[in-house]
């Protein structure tokens, strides 16, 4: 089966930077024998410990996915149950309500996809023709602890999606709402394709100095919030 292959990228936005504030999103992608997996999380800004709950939430979600990727039928609930318990867990001795962050993943194993949202932001989907599919719903209003792991959440509150695998050629993307603010729906396709073109190819330390260049390029109230995404491409 083709390889699955990505990137991420993540941007201080100009608010948090102007009061010397840490970018309170974070991300990961990890490729494991099992499958692979993308995660990007935003910390409620309005949290004192919001920064490590997002980052400790994408920690969760790879400790879940290990366990959870080795059962083939696996129910997306059993996931989203594991990483609730590990980001609890991980998080101390903080009280988990000061480390309040929103979180979406992307489980690609066994021939299925599994997507898992919780809170604002966007995953979306570029099928080999360039048609988009957005799979999680519009945004309404702000995240707040009703939406965000720290809450009071139950499953009821995550957006779930368990699909076949995309076919070769597909593109798939999770964004924070600092990045999917600024997007067109209608140009989902022709941006994930640039990114994929454009910058792909690129190590790390080039890639994200290009991404730098290009967000900068914005006006500051388009990149006031911290903005986050990892794409990933299945080859032909």
């Amino acid at each position: 089966m083709p390889r699955w292959r990505g990137f991420g990228y993540s941007g201080l936005g100009t608010e948090h930077a102007r009061l010397e504030l840490p970018n309170q999103d974070a991300y990961d992608l990890r490729h494991y024998a099992v499958g692979d997996l993308a995660v990007v999380c935003d910390g409620l800004g309005s949290k004192t410990q919001s920064h490590l709950g997002s980052k400790q939430a994408c920690r969760a979600a790879r400790d879940a996915f290990r366990y959870w990727g080795k059962l083939r039928h696996s129910p997306p609930l059993a996931f989203i149950s594991l990483l609730h318990t590990m980001w609890n867990m991980r998080v101390l001795p903080h009280d988990p309500r000061d480390c309040a962050t929103t979180c979406l993943c992307i489980a690609l194993t066994g021939g299925r996809m599994v997507l898992a949202q919780l809170g604002d932001g966007l995953i979306g989907q570029v099928d080999s023709g360039g048609n988009s599919l957005f799979h999680t719903p519009e945004q309404e209003g702000f995240a707040n602890e009703t939406t965000s792991l720290g809450g009071k959440v139950n499953a009821a509150d995550w957006v779930l999606v368990d699909a076949e695998e995309p076919e070769p050629g597909s593109c798939l993307i999770a964004a924070s709402d600092g990045f999917s603010e600024i997007l067109e729906p209608e140009n989902l396709g022709e941006l994930c394709h640039w990114l994929r073109d454009d910058f792909g190819a690129l190590d790390t330390r080039a890639r994200n100095k290009a991404l730098d260049k290009e967000f900068g390029a914005l006006s500051k109230a388009q990149r006031g919030d911290d903005h986050t995404f990892v794409l990933l491409w299945r080859s032909t």
